[in-house]
């Protein structure tokens, strides 16, 4: 059932031109090639290829909040959510189907964007090793963000749940820029609660400093970001349980 949620999530997103996250990213690497290319007189394939994977985390961040918004929240506040619920579906199966569809149409972008990275990487005879790491990483990435934003969607409010889903992304960032910079009860548990973006960052400056990637630190991100899909997806599912609909 969980597999019928997910690609019945996955048609409608696309259905409501879901492939706008790959067209507006081909917007920006037209727009930043062009730009980048007249700050010097040689072109540097690092600082291209490094603005276009930030700017993509960020709209691939923006899109799975989107479609969590309007995928689990709309429905469960017009009650739509009854069509699946009815039919003797648990509401644990429910959010991770629709968990699921999400972050497939969320990969399905990053695949075709991904493709054209690697193949202007091969046109400027620039390719950077550890290549599919970097998209491994990526898919972990916001597979560990959609996982908190769909399931912020199911405990609350319209409103609410956009806010919290920004403001979660946002305290990820603060944190890692933060380091261990402040020390307090505070930050610690901002850290369990949130992705870790240390580990991520850590793969990409290798990736583009054209540094091999360790299988064993790959291997130790996507063990990571499993375990906190796992554990943040059972957490929210029990209180989701419980919620009155």
């Amino acid at each position: 059932m969980i597999k019928k949620i997910a690609l019945y999530t996955a048609f409608s997103i696309f259905k409501k031109k879901g492939w706008m996250l790959a067209v507006f990213f081909m917007l920006f690497n037209i727009m930043s090639y062009f730009y980048i290319n007249s700050l010097t007189d040689f072109f540097i394939p690092q600082i291209f290829v490094s603005a276009n994977l930030t700017f993509f985390l960020a709209l691939s961040i923006l899109f799975s909040i989107m479609w969590s918004y309007s995928e689990i929240g709309a429905e469960i506040k017009d009650k739509k959510n009854y069509i699946i619920l009815g039919k003797g579906v648990s509401r644990s199966v429910y959010l991770y189907g629709k968990y699921s569809g999400i972050l497939f149409s969320l990969i399905i972008n990053s695949i075709f964007v991904y493709a054209i990275i690697f193949a202007e990487t091969l046109f400027f005879n620039d390719v950077f090793s550890g290549f599919f790491s970097s998209f491994i990483v990526h898919v972990s990435r916001i597979a560990m963000f959609t996982a908190l934003f769909a399931g912020i969607n199911t405990i609350f409010s319209l409103i609410n749940s956009f806010g919290l889903s920004v403001l979660g992304f946002g305290l990820s960032q603060i944190v890692y820029v933060s380091g261990n910079e402040f020390k307090s009860i505070f930050i610690e548990i901002i850290k369990l609660l949130l992705p870790c973006e240390y580990y991520f960052a850590e793969v990409e400056r290798a990736f583009l400093s054209s540094i091999n990637i360790p299988f064993n630190y790959l291997l130790f991100v996507v063990i990571y970001s499993l375990f906190y899909i796992y554990i943040i997806l059972n957490i929210f599912s029990f209180f989701f349980s419980r919620k009155e609909l």
